[in-house]
C-alpha cells in the first residue's frame, strides 16, 4: 500500500484532503498530516511516503523548499502541490521542479481531488509494485447508498436497516440530523462563494469523529447538514441510546468548535425496532430539528409526544415579543401587521414554512409608507424575502424583518411622505389587487380627478398607479409560485388576472423568466431526503 503524506498549515483543507479522498480504493494510506514543511521533511527522512501533497506557502519551511529537498533525493516520488489562483505563479515555479500535479484549494471537489490521486496511483504503479506492510488502524465509514428508496419508502422497515448496517435482529435504531450553525457567515469567513471548501472540511470532521464510534453509520452529508444511524444493542431502550449518543455529539461539538469555531444544532428521533418503518424515524429528527428554528442555535432536540407542544409554547413566546416590538410602529402600519399577526396565531400552525411565509407577507405592509423610489424598494422587498426564507433561525428570520422596516421607513426620513392621497391609493391597490382597479376608482377613492391623480402618482412614486397594480400583483405572484402548490393559472386568478398568457407575459416582462422557470429555481433547499443523497 502506497503511504502519503499531506503538508498544508491550514488544517480545514488538511481535514478535506485527508478524510474525503477514499485513499484505500487507490491502495494508499495517508500515514502523517503536518502543518509546515519543517515537520513534513522531517516525516519524510524518516518515512519516505511515495506521495507527497504539500502547500507552496507554510510557515517554517515552505512548500518550494520541501520540494527541492524531496527532488534532491528521490526523483522517482509523486508529488501534488495545492494552491489558490493568487499563488498561480509560484505554483507554475513549483511544476519545473518536478511536481505531478497541482489542485486549487476553493475550487477542488471530491471528485477533483479523486482524478489527481487516480493518476498518481497509476503513476507509482508503472514505477515498482505497492508497499503491503502498511496497514492503517481506525474503523471504516459506512454509507448509505440507497438513501431515496430507504427514507421515502414506507416498506422499509427498522429491522431492514439494522440488519443492513451489520447489526442483530432485535436491535434498536435511532436517527440523527446534525446541522452546522451559521454556515453562511462560515463560507464568507474562509472565501468560499460555492461552498465547496467548507462543505468538504464539515464533512471531513465529521467522518473523523464518527470513524470513532462503530455503532454510528453516516447516511448522507450535504454541505452544513448530516443525517446519522444510530444502533443500539438489544431492545433500544431510550437509556442505552442515549448512552450511545451523547459521547458522540459532545465529541463532534468539541471538534467542530475547534475547526470551525461555531456551534451544532441536532435533532434526535426515538429508538424503534422492528417491522417499524424507518421513515417515520426519519420524520421525527426532522421534527425535533425544527425546534432549532424557534429555539436558535446550538440545541439539541429529542423526540417525545411534547414536542408540538412545547413549539407552539416557544412560538407564542416569539408571537408576544414580536407583538410588542411591532406596536411602538406609526398606526397604519403597525395595524395591518398585528392584524396579519392575529390571523397567524389563530391558525397555530408554527411550522419553518408557516413562520417564513407570515412574515414575507407581513413585508407588505408598510410598502406604502416609504418615499424610497419604488424601484429599490421592490428589490428590497425580493432581497429580505430571500433572506427570511433561507433563515435557519426564527431570531435571524426576525432580525431581517426588523432591518427591512428601518431601511423602508427609516432611511427616507429626511424626504417628504407620500402625500395622503398617494399613500391611500396604495392601500387601496394592497386591499383590493384581486379584484379589477381601474384608475377611476382610485381617484374616485381619494376625491381627485382621474388625470391629476395619475399625474401626482407619478411624481412620487415613479410608477403610473397601474403600473404599481401590476408590480405588486406580481411580487405576489412570486410568493405564490414559491411557498404554493397553486397552478400558474390558479396563481393568475389569485393576483387578479384572470387570463394566463397575458399573466405570463407580463411576468416575464418584469421578472425576465416565465411563471414556470421562475418556480423551478428553488430560493432555498427543499425538504427533500434525495437531495441530500450523497
Amino acid at each position: 500500500m502506497y503511504r502519503v503524506m499531506i503538508a498544508e498549515d491550514e488544517i480545514l483543507v488538511r481535514i478535506g484532503v485527508k478524510n474525503l479522498i477514499p485513499w484505500e480504493k487507490y491502495g494508499m494510506s495517508v500515514i502523517a498530516d503536518v502543518g509546515n514543511g519543517q515537520e513534513a521533511w522531517d516525516v519524510y527522512e524518516k518515512e519516505r511516503p511515495e506521495l507527497i501533497i504539500t502547500d507552496i506557502k507554510m510557515p517554517v519551511m515552505d512548500g518550494m523548499e520541501l520540494i527541492r529537498r524531496i527532488r534532491e533525493h528521490n526523483s522517482s516520488a509523486a508529488i501534488v502541490i495545492l494552491t489558490c489562483l493568487s499563488d498561480f505563479e509560484m505554483a507554475r515555479n513549483a511544476l519545473s521542479l518536478g511536481v505531478d500535479e497541482y489542485i486549487l484549494k476553493l475550487t477542488m471537489t471530491p471528485e477533483d481531488m479523486e482524478r489527481v490521486v487516480g493518476k498518481m496511483a497509476d503513476k507509482l504503479k508503472a514505477q515498482a509494485p505497492a508497499l503491503s506492510s502498511y496497514h492503517p488502524g481506525g474503523g471504516a465509514e459506512v454509507r448509505w447508498d440507497n438513501l431515496r428508496d430507504s427514507l421515502a419508502s414506507e416498506t422499509t422497515t427498522i429491522e431492514e436497516c439494522v440488519l443492513r448496517l451489520g447489526g442483530r435482529s432485535g436491535d434498536g435504531l435511532r436517527l440523527c440530523i446534525v446541522e452546522v450553525d451559521r454556515y453562511a457567515s462560515l463560507k464568507t469567513r474562509f472565501g468560499d462563494e460555492q461552498g465547496h471548501l467548507t462543505g468538504m472540511n464539515m464533512s471531513g470532521v465529521l467522518q473523523h469523529v464518527a470513524a470513532a464510534y462503530p455503532y454510528i453509520s453516516i447516511v448522507y452529508t450535504q454541505q452544513q447538514q448530516a443525517l446519522l444511524m444510530i444502533r443500539t444493542p438489544g431492545d433500544g431502550g431510550s437509556e442505552q441510546a442515549d448512552a450511545a449518543t451523547e459521547p458522540f455529539l459532545l465529541h463532534l461539538g468539541q471538534a467542530v468548535s475547534r475547526y470551525f469555531n461555531t456551534t451544532v444544532s441536532v435533532g434526535l428521533s426515538r429508538t424503534g425496532a422492528g417491522a417499524a418503518p424507518v421513515k417515520a424515524l426519519y420524520e421525527e429528527c426532522r421534527q425535533s430539528l425544527d425546534m432549532k428554528y424557534v429555539c436558535g442555535d446550538g440545541t439539541q432536540w429529542r423526540y417525545d409526544e411534547h414536542i408540538k407542544e412545547r413549539l407552539v409554547e416557544r412560538s407564542e413566546q416569539w408571537c408576544t415579543e414580536i407583538e410588542s416590538s411591532w406596536s411602538r410602529l406609526e398606526a397604519s402600519i403597525r395595524d395591518s401587521m398585528l392584524q396579519q399577526l392575529t390571523s397567524f396565531r389563530l391558525e397555530g400552525k408554527y411550522g419553518v414554512r408557516d413562520w417564513s411565509d407570515f412574515l414575507v407577507r407581513a413585508l407588505r405592509a408598510p410598502i406604502g409608507q416609504s418615499r424610497l423610489p419604488s424601484e429599490q424598494v421592490w428589490k428590497l422587498l425580493e432581497e429580505t424575502s430571500s433572506h427570511i426564507r433561507a433563515a435557519r433561525t426564527l431570531q435571524e428570520a426576525i432580525a431581517r424583518v426588523t432591518d427591512y422596516l428601518d431601511t423602508l421607513l427609516r432611511a427616507g426620513a429626511e424626504q417628504a411622505q407620500y402625500s395622503p392621497e398617494v399613500a391611500a391609493g396604495i392601500r387601496y391597490i394592497q386591499q383590493h389587487y384581486r379584484k379589477g382597479v381601474t384608475l377611476r376608482q382610485l381617484a374616485r377613492h381619494v376625491n381627485l380627478s382621474s388625470n391629476y391623480y395619475s399625474m401626482l402618482f407619478k411624481r412620487e412614486t415613479r410608477y403610473s398607479p397601474i403600473d404599481y397594480l401590476i408590480q405588486y400583483r406580481m411580487e405576489i405572484a412570486k410568493g405564490l409560485l414559491r411557498q404554493s402548490e397553486h397552478t400558474i393559472s390558479e396563481v393568475a386568478d389569485q393576483v387578479g388576472i384572470h387570463d394566463y398568457s397575458y399573466f405570463s407575459r407580463i411576468f416575464k416582462k418584469i421578472t425576465g423568466v416565465s411563471p414556470r422557470w421562475f418556480r423551478l429555481q428553488p430560493e432555498r433547499m427543499e425538504d427533500c431526503p434525495s437531495e441530500y443523497e450523497s
